[in-house]
Parts: C-alpha cells; sequence; structure tokens
C-alpha cells in the first residue's frame, strides 16, 4: 500500500537525523579529545545515551517495514558514525594557519549538533 512508501521515508529520515546529530557530537569529541576532562565528559554524555538512540533507531526502522537486513545495514552504518566522526578533526590537513585540524570542524560541529536537538 501507499502508505508503506511513507513509513520508510520516516525510518530514512530517522537514520539521516540521529546520524547527523552523532556526527557533530563525535566531532566536538574529536577536537576535544587532548583535552582530558572534556573528553571524558563528552564520551559519557554521548555513551549514556547512545544505546536508547540505536533502541529507537530499530524501533523506527522496523515500524518502517524495512527487512531486518536492511535494518541491520542501517544500524551497522549508524555505529560508525561516531568513531568516524571522532577521528575527522583528528586527520591532519594542512590549513592556512598550519593548524592539523583547524576551527572549520568547531564550526561544523556546534550547528551540526544543536540543530538535531531543537
Amino acid at each position: 500500500p501507499a502508505h508503506h512508501g511513507g513509513h520508510r521515508v520516516v525510518g530514512i529520515a530517522t537514520f539521516v537525523g540521529l546520524s547527523v546529530h552523532t556526527f557533530g557530537g563525535a566531532l566536538g569529541i574529536g577536537i576535544a579529545f587532548d583535552d582530558e576532562a572534556m573528553r571524558d565528559s563528552l564520551v559519557t554524555a554521548t555513551l549514556s545515551h547512545k544505546a536508547a538512540e540505536a533502541f529507537s533507531l530499530v524501533s523506527v526502522l522496523l515500524l518502517s517495514q524495512m527487512t531486518r537486513r536492511s535494518v541491520l545495514l542501517l544500524l551497522g552504518s549508524y555505529a560508525l558514525v561516531s568513531p568516524i566522526g571522532i577521528a575527522s578533526p583528528r586527520t591532519p590537513s594542512p590549513s592556512r594557519h598550519g593548524h592539523a585540524y583547524g576551527s572549520t570542524c568547531v564550526q561544523i560541529s556546534h550547528p551540526l549538533n544543536a540543530a538535531t536537538m531543537s
């Protein structure tokens, strides 16, 4: 039926929204990686709600009548977002100021994380 297509869109939108939110938070961890207290706080905050996010994501994906294979593929992809986000600002890249990772990641991470919280 036609309404099932709409449910799939909700599932994909949930996946994209949670992934963007998670990536923004993970960028923050990567940026603050050398500040032990800040890093530990951000990791604790991230881990404290990661299971709930994964549970919610799987619930929405299953309700959208995706196959178990598709759900597992998207869940696996979602699980990779945090490590990729943490590693992103730590990847050396030349900037005009000579920093290994510049303020661009900071400028991106705040709106990404804030936009998905509202």
